[in-house]
């Protein structure tokens, strides 16, 4: 989302109007969907690039100052070379990066497509003022963005551009070697950072507001979008080319424990995710848990310590959580059958 917003600001944050990314020009003057896309493209690479450069310094400094003697040793290679596993000593030797908020991107470029230049209800022009603004006295375009087509719905409009973005995001880094050599690979994970680094972006052209979380997991729609039903939301995700997302990628989904209250239930449950795997998906993650429920464990802690929820990857202790994450957590679509 950052590289969106590098692109439709001149290569400036938004937040405190920092120059970071390539002077890209006026986006007002923008006069195709083809240029917006080109030019994120442009901004993108910069940024991916950067991230290379960043993932192999960070891998430098570990294997030379915090090498990692127990953990290398479990590997084919570093005893043998006597060299720290991430040195490159290993057999197999893989780095990866993880683009984040690919959802958001598709949604946006999504929305420009529909609203800017095919229905033409708007401008260029007003959609930057609109940012700038955080669409405060522009609520009539604010809403004609969000409800342009939303990835997590079965439509190919939205869900052909979430994998555009991705397979860029492979076509730039996968050639590039980090430190020791190693291959690099793309993983869309954003963990729990999707709080954090949403909080650094503006408004974007999806509707989401700025400083708002970005889409959470790596791959998982925009909270509260997939608004179809699971079937469409497995449906876009697999859309997804998996195969060349080689480090693999995260996604969530939150059921209500009365959709899956039943033996048939349970078995149309289990139908759903095979075929989902069998189209392609590469894996999901569940929470089996009701909103009402997480609300009353917000409200008193000491009556749900045992609460347990997944949150990318791994579980923890809902009450444990920060009130960002418990919400971000809340915001997930619970699919009710």
């Amino acid at each position: 989302p950052l590289c969106l917003e590098l692109a439709l600001n001149e290569g400036k944050r938004r937040i405190d109007g920092k120059q970071i990314g390539l002077k890209t020009g006026d986006p007002r003057k923008f006069q195709s969907y083809e240029e917006v896309w080109e030019v994120y493209k442009k901004q993108a690479e910069v940024i991916l690039r950067l991230a290379v450069l960043f993932r192999s310094t960070d891998r430098h400094m570990t294997t030379t100052y915090r090498p990692l003697p127990f953990h290398s040793s479990l590997f084919e290679g570093p005893i043998q070379k006597g060299k720290d596993m991430w040195s490159g000593s290993t057999r197999y030797n893989r780095s990866s990066i993880s683009p984040s908020g690919s959802p958001n991107v598709g949604d946006s470029l999504a929305a420009i497509k529909k609203v800017i230049f095919e229905d033409r209800n708007s401008t260029m022009e007003e959609l930057i003022d609109a940012l700038d603004n955080n669409f405060v006295g522009y609520e009539a375009l604010h809403k004609l963005l969000s409800d342009a087509p939303k990835f997590g719905n079965d439509i190919d409009y939205v869900d052909n551009i979430v994998n555009d973005i991705l397979m860029h995001c492979v076509e730039v880094v996968t050639p590039l070697k980090g430190s020791g050599g190693s291959k690099m690979t793309v993983s869309p994970a954003a963990l729990t950072g999707n709080v954090p680094l949403g909080s650094i972006v503006g408004a974007l052209p999806d509707g989401r507001l700025a400083g708002l979380p970005i889409s959470e997991g790596g791959i998982s729609p925009y909270q509260g979008r997939n608004v179809s039903g699971p079937v469409a939301t497995y449906r876009s995700v697999g859309k997804i080319d998996h195969v060349k997302l080689t480090n693999g990628s995260i996604f969530n989904m939150r059921f209500n424990p009365n959709a899956l209250k039943d033996r048939p239930s349970i078995k149309k449950f289990e139908t759903m995710l095979r075929a989902f795997l069998e189209q392609g998906g590469f894996f999901v993650q569940y929470n089996i848990v009701d909103t009402e429920t997480l609300h009353a464990a917000q409200k008193h802690p000491d009556q749900y310590r045992d609460l347990l929820v997944r949150v990318a990857t791994y579980s923890a202790y809902f009450v444990e959580l920060g009130a960002d994450l418990q919400e971000d957590i809340i915001n997930r679509l619970a699919m009710e059958e």
